[in-house]
């Protein structure tokens, strides 16, 4: 970022608490969560681990400032923002399903339905052709007419060979 026609705050005290080293190592994620507005910043920034303090003077800086204005406006254009909303949302939905779905008394099929719409928005349900694949057996047994009898009939021996040792040999444990 270039620091041309960013203004100085009145107070420069916290500009020079706040380094580029210290602006960098932010987590990229929580100039998403402050971007899409849904917490408050101290609140934001107490959840990365940091002080209500550190989120006061990274909330003021202006190179902070510019780059959640920044990135606010890409996720607008993406369409991201109410995603990222969506997903704030339930991330804190999900502790609160956990603790339900353990309870003994919350019916199976509650149970059965948040673990579908669980797996659905965590894009983990089968899509298209795996939807359809899988471990399968199946079996088709053809019982011959006088009209549809064929010429031939086959049988196949399914009979297992001797085995290659003895049973006796073997201790039971």
């Amino acid at each position: 970022m270039s620091d041309e026609n960013i203004p100085d705050p009145p107070d420069k005290t916290h500009i020079q608490a706040v380094t580029m080293q210290t602006f960098a190592s932010l987590p990229t994620t929580l100039f998403d969560d402050v971007a899409i507005g849904v917490e408050p910043i101290r609140d934001i920034f107490e959840r990365y681990g940091y002080t209500a303090e550190t989120a006061d003077v990274f909330g003021s800086h202006p190179y902070f400032v510019r780059y959640v204005a920044t990135r606010q406006a890409e996720l607008d254009k993406e369409g991201l923002t109410h995603k990222l909303r969506a997903g704030l949302v339930a991330d804190a939905a999900l502790a609160e399903l956990h603790n339900r779905v353990r309870d003994p008394s919350v019916s199976d099929g509650f149970v059965l339905d948040t673990y579908k719409a669980v797996a659905k928005n965590a894009g983990m349900e089968p899509k298209g052709a795996d939807a359809s694949t899988g471990s399968r057996f199946s079996l088709q047994i053809i019982i011959p007419t006088s009209e549809t009898a064929p010429a031939r009939i086959t049988t196949i021996d399914v009979t297992p060979d001797a085995l290659p040792y003895n049973d006796a040999e073997f201790e039971v444990l």
